[in-house]
């Protein structure tokens, strides 16, 4: 008589998490634009000191659309000088780096920072804290320090910090529960290092948008990305910050980098008008 064999439990994390090698080593290795570690968007059309006005610096012109933000975190602006800089800086993973653009002008802080100037008639300092790979939890020990730090040296207080963070701690298997706790980590870390910042989170993109995905293995990964930007919505309504879902952006695989997986210039652009409408404003910092 044969002995019966119990099915053996698949181990979805280690599944995921070769995957993410195998996505690795398929994909063309692309890197970020040189000098995309922070700049400066003018209002269109507006000349500085050099005489020089926002397209002479290679700025793209973009618009916003509203989402529902009553009862969060906003923007302050100084009372006595209406073009004063507003702080902006994205943290997070190779979106906010920059990785799928060519230039500075095309990742998705600068655009952010356009749509924004452009939006409030001010000067919108930008800068990244980000790197390629990067985790919630890696966020959090590696890269908010370097916020608190600068903070410490004396730099100009934050007024916007964006989070773009997930994609990474998807394809790495990271279930719910700990990425629960990751995010959770992370925004108090963020809030204690910028206390009076607008912290807004940016949600997941859609993994069936990206042509390098199997498409079988596409179809679960958006599944399980649908949870992990529900833990992302729930973080936000728990401490009153504003969660922008972008899952629902129209991304076509043109307006993808050449990797097929990173967003490019174009998916950049409709992905920073969507968090722009995210990003309200208050009349004054204390």
């Amino acid at each position: 008589m044969p002995i019966p064999i119990a099915p053996r439990k698949i181990d979805v994390p280690s599944v995921r998490r070769a995957l993410h090698r195998g996505i690795a080593a398929r994909a063309p290795k692309l890197h970020a634009p040189e000098g995309a570690e922070s700049g400066l968007a003018r209002p269109t059309g507006a000349t500085g000191a050099d005489g020089v006005g926002a397209a002479g610096v290679g700025a793209a012109h973009v618009g916003a659309s509203g989402v529902d933000t009553d009862g969060v975190d906003r923007v302050s602006h100084g009372a006595g000088d209406a073009r004063q800089l507003v702080q902006l800086v994205v943290l997070g993973e190779s979106t906010a780096l920059g990785i799928g653009c060519d230039e500075p002008s095309q990742i998705l802080a600068a655009q952010l920072a356009q749509v924004l100037a452009d939006r409030e008639g001010r000067d919108v300092a930008w800068r990244t804290l980000a790197a390629d790979g990067a985790t919630a939890d890696y966020c959090t020990l590696h890269l908010v320090p370097r916020l608190e730090a600068e903070a410490e040296a004396g730099r100009a207080p934050v007024d916007v910090v964006v989070i773009a963070i997930g994609v990474n701690d998807l394809l790495r298997g990271h279930r719910p529960g700990r990425f629960a706790r990751d995010v959770e980590a992370l925004v108090n870390r963020t809030r204690a290092v910028a206390p009076d910042a607008a912290i807004v989170i940016s949600g997941l993109p859609e993994p069936r948008s990206m042509p390098l995905l199997p498409r079988p293995v596409a179809s679960l990964l958006g599944l399980a990305a649908g949870r992990l930007d529900g833990v992302l919505r729930d973080a936000a309504r728990r401490h009153r910050l504003t969660h922008v879902p972008v899952s629902h952006l129209p991304m076509t695989p043109d307006d993808l980098a050449a990797d097929g997986f990173h967003p490019g210039p174009a998916a950049c652009r409709v992905w920073a008008q969507e968090l722009a409408s995210g990003i309200p404003v208050r009349s004054a910092r204390n």
